[in-house]
């Protein structure tokens, strides 16, 4: 069960990176961003040298990530010549700006009545279980019914904005003392204003919070679907909240997220976050990602990632894209073809890609009924197998 909840949240993926119009690379695309200043160093072999930190020091750089297992470091401060010794080392492959990929906005919600806790026994009777039609799809409460309702054995990392373990649906289901930040900035945003004492993971922007509580939920506001499966907040995209911090997902913390989840004994990964690239060769971002997934399978880390919400087909690299007149005015859409899209993570190897579906309703309600409940969502990213 708590691989299906995992797999239930990956479809509530921040939108991919989108081509403005055609003939747009999509790797181009304002929406994404590369770091500034920040280097991606993918070493030839899945190693770092013991010196390199100190080599970069003496070029008056810093490593701001080095994941050992991988061959793969994160350096700040490299000044052109610094970049151009880096990339003229034979040691080392590639040396390009760290991708960033973007963050949503956060998810929107009705405000919810406070309600008396339940027993976590009892999650069929969470106040807004009416409206999880998913839940009842993939027999979950059948599964409560009979007991099945997770283990605390089990633990799932939410690769996301982080996780508010104050929140009721999460209170006391989240393993804070494997839970790790990594984005420094972020967290100084956390320890200046919020209480001392608040952990790093603690999500400022809502989203991972409601992929965590679809894996996991004590079944207060809505059931999970466990509610005893322990979660862990691996924080890797930044909140932006009142402009303290930039937005996006940066390379450096998605990657070691992964990395230090399959180092620690984590049984399954959700990453709900991606985007849409055009091949570059054998670049550095597509060896790093690669590699990342490889060694989590070593590791015996299961990772699901979601498909994303732009209705492209990623077995033929068909992109729909806006289509403008001479004033600038959308007129309509048309499909473009990428025959070198890689769509991060959906192409990596040793992942699950979740698509979305979405029920139809003959009231347009919320509350149904429903049907047509297996079908596509109009907005998901789908094919059988994405481009590989």
């Amino acid at each position: 069960l708590a691989l299906v909840g995992a797999m239930a949240l990956a479809a509530c993926a921040d939108e991919p990176t989108r081509p403005a119009a055609a003939g747009i690379d999509p790797r181009l695309s304002t929406e994404s961003s590369q770091e500034p200043g920040s280097q991606l160093v993918v070493f030839a072999t899945r190693s770092i040298p013991a010196d390199f930190a100190a080599r970069v020091a003496a070029m008056g750089g810093t490593v701001e990530q080095a994941l050992a297992p991988i061959g793969v470091a994160f350096v700040s401060g490299l000044d052109a010549a610094g970049r151009e010794a880096l990339a003229a080392d034979a040691s080392i492959s590639f040396v390009e700006p760290e991708t960033v990929l973007p963050l949503a906005e956060p998810v929107l919600a009705e405000e919810l009545t406070d309600t008396e806790p339940l027993s976590t026994a009892e999650p069929g009777k969470a106040t807004y279980h009416y409206l999880q039609w998913h839940l009842r799809q993939i027999g979950a409460p059948k599964a409560w019914a009979a007991g099945r309702l997770g283990s605390p054995g089990v633990t799932v990392g939410i690769v996301d904005t982080g996780l508010d373990y104050t929140n009721k649906d999460l209170a006391g289901l989240v393993d804070l003392a494997r839970s790790r930040s990594f984005l420094p900035t972020e967290d100084a945003v956390v320890a200046r204003y919020l209480p001392a004492g608040t952990h790093p993971v603690f999500d400022l922007q809502g989203h991972g919070t409601h992929v965590g509580a679809t894996v996991s939920s004590n079944a207060i506001i809505a059931a999970g679907v466990t509610s005893r499966v322990k979660l862990v907040g691996l924080k890797i995209c930044r909140s932006g909240i009142a402009g303290l911090t930039s937005t996006g997902c940066p390379a450096s913390a998605t990657f070691a997220a992964i990395t230090y989840a399959a180092d620690n004994g984590i049984d399954v990964v959700n990453l709900s976050v991606g985007g849409l690239f055009t091949r570059r060769g054998s670049g550095g971002y597509e060896e790093t990602v690669h590699r990342v997934f490889n060694y989590a399978k070593e590791m015996k880390l299961t990772v699901v990632v979601s498909a994303g919400n732009d209705n492209v087909d990623l077995d033929r690299g068909l992109v729909p894209t806006a289509v403008y007149d001479s004033t600038g005015k959308q007129v309509g859409t048309t499909l473009v073809q990428y025959p070198s899209l890689y769509a991060t993570y959906c192409s990596s190897t040793h992942t699950i890609c979740v698509s979305a579906t979405g029920p139809a309703s003959a009231t347009h309600s919320q509350r149904g009924p429903w049907f047509d409940i297996d079908s596509k969502a109009s907005y998901s990213n789908f094919g059988r197998r994405g481009l590989v």
